[in-house]
């Protein structure tokens, strides 16, 4: 993961020179494609089906609040650190693999057993009132992280930087990096009822001491870190970051407002 902390707190540092850059190119935002849910189930339906067990000891409780994944905030290290723990308390809407091994959405995740958490952005949004949880990353650290993956993907942009193709893109393009596909933090965890967390430590803690998760790893794995350098935003950019994800900026400033940027991940 790109870690912006030092740059997130000190927006006045000078810039650098981008005399020496290749021509800016804008970013381009690839199609959206939903997730093959063929394979999932939710942990509910698995436990009234008898399905639910295997190598997991889950207890289904009502009580338990839903764990929702929005995308670029360590999905991947949350599915892995879950997947192997052997047991806790979770919500029957949790979406969970239906078959004996579900196969990996991202090529470095083993596959996952049966009961195993899903790596599933969420088949519906928490509803007013729902108890959901879920890690959230500060906005402009996010969005930097999108803008890797965006431009990881596109050879036109694989060899420029962010701050290029910053300046060489509107605010519309953007603000839309992280709406299409990966939506806001708030449309995730903006809703009552839903326990925000604000970095991975934090909610590997979460769930040993409220949901009572056991047989889980004692590091949280770091994983999906992008295999491209593009460098960081100035400056101004973070600035105008910022002023473009308002709404999560007010989300990330209410729940995590005393933490550093980037500090436990």
């Amino acid at each position: 993961m790109l870690l912006l902390s030092a740059q997130l707190e000190a927006l006045s540092r000078p810039g650098t020179s981008e005399a020496s850059r290749p021509e800016p190119v804008p970013l381009v935002l690839a199609a959206d494609h939903s997730d093959d849910r063929s394979t999932l189930t939710t942990a509910g339906e698995a436990w009234e089906g008898g399905r639910l067990g295997g190598k997991y000891a889950w207890r289904v409780d009502p009580t338990a609040p839903r764990l929702v994944l929005p995308p670029k905030c360590g999905t991947s290290s949350v599915i892995r650190f879950i997947n192997e723990c052997s047991g806790g308390r979770v919500s029957p809407k949790q979406e969970v693999c239906a078959l004996d091994e579900c196969p990996a959405r991202i090529f470095f995740l083993r596959p996952t057993a049966r009961g195993g958490f899903a790596h599933a952005h969420t088949r519906s949004m928490p509803e007013h009132g729902e108890r959901a949880y879920g890690v959230i990353r500060h906005p402009v650290d996010r969005l930097v992280s999108s803008l890797n993956y965006h431009m990881d993907g596109d050879l036109r942009l694989r060899n420029s930087t962010i701050a290029a193709t910053i300046d060489a893109s509107s605010d519309l393009v953007l603000g839309s990096s992280i709406k299409h596909p990966f939506d806001s933090l708030h449309d995730y965890l903006g809703a009552d009822g839903t326990t925000i967390l604000c970095s991975l430590d934090e909610f590997a803690s979460f769930v040993r001491h409220n949901l009572s998760f056991t047989g889980c790893p004692a590091v949280m794995p770091k994983s999906n870190r992008s295999p491209h350098s593009h460098g960081h935003p100035r400056p101004d950019q973070l600035e105008r970051i910022a002023r473009l994800l308002g709404e999560d900026m007010a989300l990330w400033d209410e729940h995590c407002g005393q933490r550093v940027p980037g500090a436990g991940w």
